[in-house]
Parts: C-alpha cells; structure tokens; sequence
C-alpha cells in the first residue's frame, strides 16, 4: 500500500512536472515564436525601404538616360534627398544589427556608391544645362552667319555637317563613331573669317567636351552597379526571410504535436503575416481611394502586356480619361467631395467597361484603361459613348447636385504605336485634342496631333523673340458706306512675317500669342502703331473718320489697360473720338465688372466700341445690352453664302434689324461680290468691308487708295 502511493504521488509529481515543463516550453515557444514575428514585421518594413531606394535609383539611371534632354533640377535634388532620407531609416532600424555585420557592410557599399553617384549626378546636371544652352546658341549663330561668298557656302557644308553629328548624338549615337572632331578640324581653317564662326568653333568645342563628359559619366553609373548592391542586400534580407519561415514552419509542426491552442496561436501570426503581405501589394499596386490598379500596376501590366503582344500581336485600345473641370469642384466643395466624386466615377467606369478590361487611376483624376475584348475593340465608338454618358450622369453627393465630365484619348495598338512611353504620348495628345474640341468627348490619336504640337512648339519658340525681331507689321482695310460708297473707316490686321517660318496668318498666330502671355505687349505694339500710321495719313492729308484697332479680351484683364491706352493716345496725339475699339464675340461671355468698366473709361473720352465676328458666338441681344456699344459686324461666314444661301440672307438680315433697332450701326465683313453688296444694301446694311471695295493695304497703300478715291467721285 505504501508502495503504491508512493508511486502515484510520483506520477503526480512526474505529470505536475510534466505539466510544469509543458507550460514553461510553450512559454519559450511563445516567446520565441513573438521574436520571429517582430523580425518578419521588421522584415517588410525593410523590404519596402529598400524598394524605395531601389526606386530612386531608377529616377537616378532614368535622368542619366536623358543625356540630352531638359532635367528639371527641382525634381532631381528631390529624389537625392529622397534617397538619403530612406537610407539614413535603413542604417538606424534595429533589424540591421540583428542580420549582422555583412548586411551593414553592404549598407556601407550602398551609402559609398550612393554618394558617388549623388556626386555624378550634380556635375551631369551642370554639363546637361552647358549642353542644352550650347546646342541653342550653335543654332543661333549658325542662322546669323553670311554664306554669300564660295568659302562660305563650303563653311555652311561643314556647318550643317557638324549639327547633323550633333542632332544624331541625340538621339543616340556615339560620338566616337561619328568622327566629329574631324569636322571641327575641318572648321578651324575657316574660324577667322567670321566672329560668328569663332564663337561656332569655340562652342562646339566645348559641346564635344561636355558630350564626352556626359558618356562618361553614363558609362561610369553603368560600371557603378549601384543597383546590385540593393539586390545583394535584397537577397540577404530574402535569405532571413526564407530561415524565418522555417522556423515558423518548425514551431508549427512542434506546436501541433504538443497543443492545439499553441497551433491556433501559429495560425493565428500566420495569418497576420499574408495580411501584411497583401496589404503592402495592395499599397504597391492599387490606389489607396478607388481600389483600382495604379500607375506602378499599370506600368507591369502594360510590360507583360507588351511582351505578349510581341508573340501573339493580338490589337487592344488604350483609353487615357481626364475629368474636366475636376479641380474646380476640388477646390471649390473640398477634397472630401472631390474623392467621393472619384469614387462614383470609378464604379461607372467599371461597370461600363466591365472588369475583363483593365482599369487604373493614374493619379488626380486621370484614368487609363486596355480595351482587349475583341467584342469590345470592333464596337469601340458605342463604347465610347456609353462612358461618355456615364460619367456625365449627375451624382447626388451630400446637398449637393453635381455633374462632371471627361476628356478621353484613344490610341490603337499596334497601329498607332507598339511602346508603353509611345502609347501613352499619344494617347496623352489626343486627350488635350478632346478638350480642343469642347471636352465631354473623345478623340482618336492621329499623326496629324503631332505634326499640330510641333507646329504650335515653333510658332511659341519664334513668337517670342518677333517682336524684338521686328517681324510683325499692320496692314489697314477700309470700310465704306453701301450708301454712298465714301470711306467711313479703316480696321487695323497685324501680319507677321517670321525670319523662319515664313508668312503665319493671324487665325494661327494670335491664339498662341494669348496662351503664352505675349498678346499684351503685342497689343500694346499694335495699338501705338496704328495711332502712329493714323496720325501720318492726317498729316499727308488723308481725312478717315475711324480707325478700327482690335483688343484681346485678355489685354482688359490688366489692371492697368485703360492707364496703358491713355497714355498711348496721348504720346500719339491721337483724338480718342477716331478710334474704335474692336471686341470679339467671345469677349461677352467673358463678362465681368471690372472688364466693362475699362470699356465705358475708353468710350467717356470718345473712343468707340464694336463688336466683331458677331454670330458665331453664343451671345444675345440681352448681353448686349449691357454694354456701351456704335458698332455690330457681321461675321464674313454669313456673307460668304449670300445672295444664295437662304439661312445666311434670314440671319444677315435679323442681325442688321435687330442691331438697327437697338441703335447700333451695322457693318458687313467679308464683301467680294457686287451681288453680295447689292443684297446688303438692300437691307439697308449700314457699311461694308471686303475685297469688292478694297483688299488689305499697307500705311503707304492707304493714301493712294484715299487720293485714288477723290478723284474717282
């Protein structure tokens, strides 16, 4: 008996033992199981980090690729900074001691390449802005040179030779194959003939200098290999990661044999880990508001997408969708009611589009979507529509009522283009084309959008400097009385004839000119310039009533427009009582108080008001009311179809009693018939202007014509 209960009082003390040993193994396994879960965590954290500056590294490499092109400095250093900030996180995180001394002398590579290649990148950003101003001034001095003489025209052969060389080094080939330096041997037999052509060589000189420099800087990053020191860090960090797993695996196998609860525990940190682990892919490559892909996702997608195609050139439509006016209802109601508008707007696109196409959110409120449904693709244009009028459809959003639309370019693969940066560029050319066309559209790319970009780059580039040049003049049309046939006034038509483009006409020209600021000055130019031919012909004896002098709406947006024209009709000597002033259509829908106080200061010193173009706005009668206008000009467009057109004859004929009946005189553009003038004035159209009278004439033009006149009466 004692035996026995000496024997379970062992057993008893063997399970409280075994009981105690199992609770003290959990407690390690725990303990040891929550330090693999904070190295995990860490894991990631340093991962994304690391992600980072592998990131910037590419900005780094993708801005040395840019060899000849503009580098915005601003977003250089940026990244620079960038850089060093995730660096400096990855040397201070407490993981870095836990992976050893290898990680940290990795980290040290890192850090010591980094600061060469920061090095690199400060003097490529000095040789690219030398570059970029050399190869400017070497166009320059090359237009300024003289070829007249036989030398010269051999100096333009070597000339042209060397900026082909150039041209062709930009776009990327090397200077080396292009034996450039024999060209500018070639050159300096000729230097001193011209100090243009000295200044040439020097520059060019020193272009080949700064070009040299630049590739070897490019070839020097390449020999860096900056970017397999991240991925040797990388691959460590994937070697702890994969020991960690096992080790969790281990603790799994250990935790089942022992404990269920000790395996739920397991499950349960496994489980926390794929959440992180989706949730940093959803970071990585979904938009944070709307759910869609984003940019990065879009940029693989495209990347796959693209490798496929190569193998199986099956066609797809790239749509790139801008919200119009998105900014206004942002700034104006809140981001808040801005992200809701997003949101809506990104389940319309879905559901219209469906999910077997793919949708992103590049940023803001720009969207892109692939169209590869060959259903989908054949009935693109219904489509189209169909998105059109799903976004347009207005949303309740809190008390508020709102309705936004979209500008969408569409681009085909692979007739339009077979690259990602190609495909994008043009799908981005036709989206600004859809807003060209009034926005709440769409607009297929075609090459012609950008042949029109080209154009619109010159005529920016040269219209800056045309003024300075000199380039533009003023030639004058008369008006006259369809009464009396007597000159009533003349309009003032500004003609520019560029040193390199040759005659650009006005409909081209001014539209520019006001997006790029230029209209003021050139407004101011053509103002003075006109009182001055006036004040000429009076003094040549030429008696003309009006002289008819147009004004960019923009031009009243100044504070101080009225001080401005004052003070020219002063200097002028100028009587402000034959001055009109002319306003497009446009310039009533772009009605405000401070505008229509400029125009009653110029009419209470005399100076008169019309309206031009009149009928191809959206204009009433009832705007018009509210300004103080003599003059209504009817737009040459409904004249052009007279005396046969029956819609032209109603609306030239409502305009003149309308306008009549208000007290305004009446004056018809565009004149090239008698037929046409008979009409007129049958009407009883008060004037006239056209090429049946008289077609455009320059200063000297005017007072022959004027003399001419006399004596035919």
């Amino acid at each position: 008996m004692l035996s026995q209960n000496k024997f379970k009082k062992q057993g008893s003390n063997f399970i409280l033992l075994l009981l105690v040993s199992f609770v003290m193994f959990l407690l390690i396994l725990f303990v040891y199981l929550q330090k693999i879960d904070t190295r995990m965590k860490n894991h990631y954290n340093y991962k994304k980090t690391l992600i980072h500056i592998d990131g910037y590294n590419q900005d780094f490499d993708n801005v040395l690729i840019r060899s000849y092109r503009y580098v915005n400095h601003d977003r250089v250093s940026h990244i620079v900074d960038a850089f060093d900030d995730e660096l400096k996180q990855l040397k201070k995180n407490s993981f870095i001691k836990s992976l050893g001394k290898v990680v940290e002398s990795k980290l040290e590579i890192i850090e010591n390449k980094y600061r060469i290649k920061a090095e690199w990148i400060e003097r490529f950003k000095s040789i690219n802005a030398r570059i970029i101003n050399s190869i400017y001034y070497l166009y320059i001095l090359q237009k300024n040179l003289d070829y007249n003489a036989q030398k010269h025209k051999e100096v333009e052969g070597v000339l042209r030779d060397i900026l082909f060389k150039v041209g062709q080094i930009f776009i990327g080939h090397e200077i080396k194959d292009l034996r450039l330096d024999k060209d500018i041997k070639r050159l300096r037999q000729y230097k001193d003939l011209d100090k243009d052509l000295q200044y040439f060589y020097m520059h060019i000189q020193t272009l080949v200098i700064d070009i040299k420099a630049l590739e070897h800087i490019v070839a020097q990053n390449m020999l860096l290999k900056l970017d397999e020191s991240i991925d040797d860090v990388y691959l460590l960090l994937e070697k702890e990661h994969i020991e960690n797993n096992a080790k969790e695996d281990l603790i799994g196998l250990i935790f089942f044999i022992f404990a269920f609860v000790v395996l739920l525990i397991l499950i349960y940190s496994y489980l926390q880990i794929l959440r992180q682990r989706k949730e940093m892919y959803s970071l990585a490559y979904h938009d944070t508001l709307t759910k869609l892909p984003n940019r990065l996702h879009f940029e693989t997608y495209m990347e796959i997408l693209l490798k496929k195609k190569s193998f199986i050139p099956n066609p797809f439509v790239l749509l790139f969708i801008d919200l119009d006016r998105f900014k206004v209802i942002n700034d104006t109601l809140g981001h808040d009611v801005g992200d809701e508008i997003l949101l809506i707007l990104a389940q319309r696109l879905e559901l219209v589009l469906g999910k077997s196409n793919f949708i992103a959110r590049l940023g803001g409120d720009e969207f892109i979507a692939i169209i590869e449904q060959k259903r989908d693709i054949e009935q693109i244009e219904i489509l189209l529509e169909k998105l059109i009028v799903s976004i347009r459809t207005p949303m309740l959003i809190r008390d508020y009522r709102l309705n936004s639309t979209a500008s969408i370019g569409v681009v085909r693969y692979p007739e339009d283009g077979k690259s990602k940066q190609t495909l994008l560029k043009y799908a981005d050319s036709a989206m600004y084309h859809a807003k060209e066309l009034g926005k709440d559209t769409y607009a297929f790319y075609n090459t012609q959008l950008s042949i029109d970009i080209e154009r619109r780059l010159e005529l920016e580039q040269e219209l800056l400097k045309a003024l300075s040049n000199q380039e533009f003049s003023l030639n004058f049309q008369p008006q006259y009385s369809l009464q009396t046939g007597q000159i009533t006034g003349v309009e003032t038509l500004v003609r520019w004839n560029s040193k390199l483009l040759g005659s650009v006409s006005p409909e081209e020209f001014i539209a520019v000119a006001e997006d790029i600021g230029l209209i003021i000055e050139l407004g101011y130019y053509i103002f003075k310039e006109s009182c001055l031919a006036y004040m000429d012909w009076k003094r040549q004896g030429v008696t003309i009533p009006l002289i008819s002098i147009n004004i960019s709406s923009i031009q009243f947006r100044q504070v101080d427009a009225f001080i401005q024209l004052q003070k020219i009709i002063k200097e002028t000597g100028m009587n402000p009582n034959n001055i009109e002033i002319e306003l497009t259509e446009r310039y009533i829908m772009e009605y405000s108080t401070e505008k229509f106080t400029v125009l009653d200061d110029l009419r209470q010193i005399g100076c008169r008001i019309s309206i031009d173009d009149f009928g191809t706005g959206y204009s009433s009668m009832s705007y018009l009311k509210r300004l103080s206008i003599d003059t209504i000009k009817i737009d040459k467009s409904f004249i052009i179809g007279l005396p046969h057109n029956k819609h032209d004859i109603e609306v030239s004929k409502a305009i003149i009693l309308l306008s009549q009946s208000l007290g305004y005189e009446v004056i018809a553009e565009g004149i090239e018939t008698f037929e046409q003038e008979e009409i007129l004035r049958s009407y009883h159209c008060d004037m006239g202007q056209g090429y049946y009278f008289s077609k455009p004439l320059s200063s000297e033009g005017i007072v022959r014509f004027y003399h001419q006149q006399l004596v035919s009466k």
